[in-house]
């Protein structure tokens, strides 16, 4: 049983990884490839004119053969480059876990994830408040490299929508990096919320990542919120954490 929870909580541990890198990447330990949100790489570039925002965050990936294989929603903070994604694991859905799983991450204290990205320290944070800890993670030196400067963007307006009842430009966004590879994206650009990207459309990899932005507000979120909680315990990796007392849910 003890090796089923561990096995499970890395499950979730892939999942979180995937909410903070550039590009779909491999996740947890088993090495399944999740796509996941995406802010840093070129497309940071696209919340160029809104550099800090909060919103709640509507993310699905449809693999080419799995259908909808990935399904998340949270709180999202985004400051200068530095995100903060809060879900409820409940919430999820991803082919690589199981629903009926949810009531195990809920004994374990990691039924809700805090996912924390701080491209200026080169570090993300995995809070676990269930189990009152976090794991610290450095950013991979190929992943700290890829910048929004190192892209060039070509914008081409193809129409205009509606989405979420905004007024929206629907833009082609093509961004060519140094290595002279194109990653090419659909942006709705929200013109009366000082043009932000509140849906982001990529393929990529065979599998389609769609972001839809809800209850926007183009406030700056302090922070405090990008550092994990002074008072919870730090673990360098994620076997420390889940081998260690905090595996157990504290005390609320």
């Amino acid at each position: 049983m003890k090796t089923h929870l561990v096995l499970l909580a890395a499950v979730t541990l892939g999942f979180a990884l995937a909410t903070v890198h550039a590009q779909p990447s491999p996740g947890g330990p088993g090495g399944q490839a999740r796509p996941g949100p995406q802010f840093s790489g070129y497309v940071s570039k696209l919340f160029a004119d809104n550099p800090a925002y909060t919103a709640n965050l509507e993310f699905h990936s449809y693999g080419a053969t799995t259908g909808n294989a990935v399904a998340a929603q949270g709180k999202l903070a985004y400051l200068n480059g530095k995100t903060r994604f809060e879900m409820d694991m409940s919430d999820a859905r991803d082919a690589n876990l199981p629903q009926q799983d949810a009531s195990s991450l809920k004994q374990m204290g990691m039924d809700t994830l805090i996912a924390i990205s701080c491209p200026d320290r080169k570090v993300n944070y995995f809070v676990y408040p269930g189990m009152r800890a976090y794991v610290r993670r450095p950013v991979p030196a190929s992943e700290a490299a890829a910048t929004a400067g190192g892209y060039n963007l070509e914008v081409t307006a193809v129409g205009d929508e509606n989405v979420l009842g905004h007024n929206c430009v629907k833009n082609k966004v093509v961004a060519t990096g140094l290595d002279g590879i194109p990653h090419e994206s659909t942006v709705w650009n929200a013109t009366d919320m000082n043009k932000f990207p509140i849906k982001i459309e990529t393929v990529q990899n065979g599998a389609t990542v769609i972001m839809l932005f809800k209850d926007l507000k183009l406030d700056a979120p302090t922070a405090a919120q990008f550092d994990p909680p002074a008072n919870y315990k730090q673990y360098d990796n994620f076997m420390s954490l889940m081998h260690s007392n905090a595996g157990t849910q504290a005390p609320r």
